[in-house]
């Protein structure tokens, strides 16, 4: 009802005559909001107009891909160290706000003010994607590595089986992706809880959720994870979350009950 495109504002403002419409024709169907993790779910009841639908948690059913070379075999293919701790983060719109790449900055910079200096000498940042209008190198203390843009999800899984660990700040997002692929590949994350994340990720078991868009907090964990003893544990139980939450059978049968409902 506040549309800053539309000059005329109140109750002959074009956007607002729109949602007023749709309340009045949309009020007595029985739609259902399906969303594709929790998070997405989680908004709902701020909508103008569907806040008191009936919400259904419907997964994608992904087959992810997933690589099955060791880490030491692929980044000895791609040149990067074996014997470093490797940190991913990356998007394919690394210039969109949501996506955190300001948030990363913090994040990188706690993390080396945090650490010795045989830690900072012995970890760089993988960045996956595009490089940023401002890379990562002008932005904060670690080397870095690029992947440039990866044109298939086969070359997507070889990064992120690289990675010892990797992070999610997205700020509001019903995946990404990157979520899944991360853990289908062996790669703990640390991830804001405003994505699927929430989902899959269990505190201390497959990665840490950071609330309140926290950096300080998400440094702090990541740091734990670089240090823990139980890593390469932790990397081997990814893969069953991702599993468990995009299961093919288990998503076509909710699809299936609900569909149900409707015929019925």
């Amino acid at each position: 009802g506040n549309c800053p495109q539309i000059k005329e504002r109140g109750p002959k403002d074009s956007s607002w005559q729109l949602m007023r419409a749709k309340k009045k024709y949309l009020s007595d169907v029985p739609i259902i909001i399906a969303g594709v993790s929790s998070y997405s779910l989680s908004l709902v009841p701020n909508s103008s107009i569907f806040s008191k639908n009936r919400t259904v948690l419907l997964p994608i059913p992904n087959d992810i891909p997933y690589c099955n070379e060791s880490k030491k075999e692929i980044r000895a293919k791609a040149g990067l160290p074996v014997d470093k701790k490797v940190m991913l983060w990356g998007t394919t719109s690394p210039y969109v706000l949501r996506k955190g790449r300001n948030l990363i900055d913090e994040v990188f910079k706690y993390m080396w003010e945090l650490m010795s200096q045989e830690e900072r000498d012995n970890t760089l940042v993988l960045n996956v994607g595009p490089v940023p209008p401002k890379p990562l190198t002008e932005s904060q203390p670690f080397p870095v590595a690029n992947t440039g843009y990866l044109k298939t999800r086969e070359q997507m899984a070889m990064a992120y089986k690289m990675a010892d660990i990797g992070f999610s700040t997205t700020t509001s997002d019903a995946g990404p992706m990157m979520v899944s692929e991360s853990l289908r590949n062996e790669c703990p994350l640390v991830s804001f809880d405003r994505s699927v994340a929430v989902n899959m990720i269990k505190n201390g078991e497959t990665g840490y959720i950071v609330k309140n868009l926290d950096t300080k907090e998400m440094a702090h964990r990541a740091l734990e994870l670089l240090r823990s003893p139980n890593l390469e544990d932790m990397s081997k139980k990814c893969p069953l979350a991702v599993q468990e939450y995009h299961n093919f059978d288990s998503v076509t049968s909710k699809w299936k009950n609900v569909l149900d409902e409707f015929i019925t």
